[in-house]
């Protein structure tokens, strides 16, 4: 029993110190590897035309159906300026949760949409702009700290890794 105790603490020691030395080398700017697992995920990408303001929505398969939609009261409740996505190099874009492959935009800025009253995903498909917005979209895997997703993956636009790196969905 003793040495099973010992054990499980020597387990526990080179765990810690592993995950330590892991953390201080991803925070020195070694290689980023994505993490597929349950979880919002990072979606990069370049659009066809300047939607940076624009509200997202998810279409159905056919793009003929709006599915989802953001909440205003989420929306005011994390501030309108962290659901714009993120500048990146070369005219990408990493997604602040809204973005999606089947999405679309709405013609109407973030500011414009919390003020709206009564939103259903009817009275909301007249204001449909760009059905097929996306020149490119890749899976970065599992969001993490959002400053250091974008530092790692600028790092990956400029080395020209992203496609390499990340699913490429679009």
């Amino acid at each position: 029993m003793r040495y099973l105790s010992l054990s499980i603490v020597i387990f526990l020691v080179i765990s810690a110190v592993s995950c330590r030395f892991s953390n201080k080398t991803a925070a020195k700017g070694s290689v980023f590897h994505p993490a597929y697992i349950p979880g919002p995920n990072a979606f990069v990408f370049r659009t066809r035309f300047d939607c940076s303001h624009l509200v997202p929505v998810t279409l159905n398969d056919s793009g003929t159906r709006i599915l989802n939609y953001p909440a205003p009261s989420d929306v005011l409740a994390v501030g309108v300026e962290n659901k714009v996505p993120i500048r990146l190099r070369k005219n990408y874009w990493l997604d602040n949760g809204s973005v999606g492959p089947n999405s679309a935009f709405l013609s109407i800025s973030w500011e414009e949409f919390v003020k709206m009253k009564d939103l259903s995903h009817t009275k909301l498909w007249p204001y449909v702009k760009y059905k097929n917005p996306f020149s490119e979209m890749y899976d970065c895997g599992l969001i993490g700290d959002r400053k250091e997703m974008e530092k790692a993956i600028n790092r990956l636009i400029k080395d020209g890794k992203l496609q390499e790196t990340c699913k490429k969905l679009i």
